[in-house]
């Protein structure tokens, strides 16, 4: 599988080989855990320090080879970890191919066995100088350790890298100062690509120690560089797709396209949903009172109104399942009839009216309210005080749904 983490050494193609899996740093921004959670392994899946044996025969061998990219092998047992050296030094040795180790904790390499110094890099990842930082975010050894460990390894490890990704706020002249004691081959430095809002520097901190370390000769792959607290997630979409598509001004021109269409197709669907919330909440301003209620013939409920000045109203009630005959029709065997009671309180005698009673009085269905049964038009009412009383007319013993509402004229 081909590595999308670094581009250091252009000429050669990075792979990655993972006969280890998993860590227990808890890294709070670690992108691998998540991929992880893609995987057929159960132990892989809960990204639970593990050897896999079966891939030792897997090795490639051309190219740079990134060891266990999807863990950390300073997890690694001692009799596990010296058959995955003993593997590399084989091929080494037959080979043309490069190793590429990255550990948070170092003080593995220590360990390291007689590994051909030009054919093996070794890495770890310094976010900042500020061991305070780190242990808010991760249970790895403090930066202050690995930047300790890794100027030790000078005299045994030629080839060293440090990866500051992502870079978390730092003091520029200490950081500066750590990395040049390291003195490693490469330096790649980027922000966060995942939003897990971390502490991190200005752009303009950032672009200083990327100079200040050109300048003492140190090479530096730029990655991720915005100003800190910029990420985004269509940012972070038109990253991926451009890292995918990195190299030609065809592909990249294809990848802008591509950005284009989804955030087309992401307005118009946000677009659509808000018009249509702000139509139906248009709709409802419209009604004095729209409810649905769940009458028996033994509850009713009661509602408050107020008018400030006289209104002109309708009143509609419906019932889902009963029709328009059912509702006219007195000998009709559904038990959907329900009355509603008007009274402006507390002086004012009641004005009683039955549904099926107002239905021979000429009621009729309003047009806009296709479905209602029960419909009051042109009810002339006072400013005041009201209370509405809504019932069910006879004994039927189940649930009846009634929606009720009052509109102005």
């Amino acid at each position: 599988m081909r590595s999308r983490m670094f581009h250091l050494w252009q000429d050669k193609r990075i792979k990655t080989w993972n006969p280890f899996v998993g860590c227990r740093f808890n890294c709070h921004y670690c992108w691998a855990r998540r991929m992880a959670r893609r995987l057929r392994c159960e132990k892989c899946r809960c990204f639970e320090p593990h050897f896999h044996p079966e891939r030792l025969d897997r090795i490639p061998r051309s190219g740079i080879v990134f060891v266990s990219d999807m863990g950390d092998i300073s997890w690694c047992e001692d009799h596990e970890l010296e058959n995955l050296l003993e593997v590399v030094a084989e091929v080494q040795a037959k080979n043309d191919v490069i190793f590429f180790f990255e550990t948070k904790n170092p003080f593995i390499y220590h360990l390291f066995p007689a590994l051909e110094k030009d054919k093996t890099i070794l890495s770890t990842t310094i976010e900042t100088n500020r061991d305070e930082l780190c242990k808010r975010v991760s249970l790895a050894p403090p930066p202050s350790c690995r930047k300790a460990n890794m100027a030790l390894l000078k005299p045994w490890w030629p080839r060293r890298h440090i990866s500051i990704e992502p870079i978390m706020d730092f003091d520029l002249d200490i950081m500066f100062k750590w990395i040049t004691d390291i003195e490693p081959e490469c330096v790649s430095i980027g922000y966060d690509n995942y939003h897990n809002h971390l502490p991190e520097p200005p752009l303009s901190k950032t672009l200083k120690l990327i100079k200040d370390l050109e300048n003492s000769g140190i090479k530096v792959e730029r990655k991720t560089l915005r100003e800190a607290g910029e990420g985004s997630w269509y940012r972070t979409l038109f990253i991926a797709i451009f890292h995918e598509c990195k190299g030609e001004k065809l592909m990249k021109t294809k990848a802008m396209w591509w950005v284009v269409v989804v955030m087309v197709i992401v307005v118009a669907v946000a677009t659509t949903y808000f018009w249509f919330s702000w139509a139906k909440h248009g709709e409802t301003r419209r009604y004095l009172l729209y409810e649905t209620l769940s009458l028996k013939h033994d509850k009713y409920y009661c509602f408050d109104l107020r008018l400030d000045e006289d209104t002109l109203v309708t009143i509609a009630v419906g019932k889902s399942g009963a029709s328009w005959e059912e509702a006219k029709n007195p000998k009709a065997t559904s038990p959907h009839y329900v009355s509603f009671l008007i009274k402006l309180s507390p002086e004012t005698p009641r004005e009683c009216l039955p549904p099926i009673e107002y239905l021979t009085k000429g009621g009729k269905e309003v047009a806009e309210m296709d479905g209602w049964v029960i419909t009051v038009l042109d009810l002339k009412l006072e400013a005041g005080d009201y209370k509405l009383i809504v019932a069910q007319t006879n004994e039927f013993a189940g649930d009846t749904y009634t929606t009720i509402a009052i509109k102005r004229g």
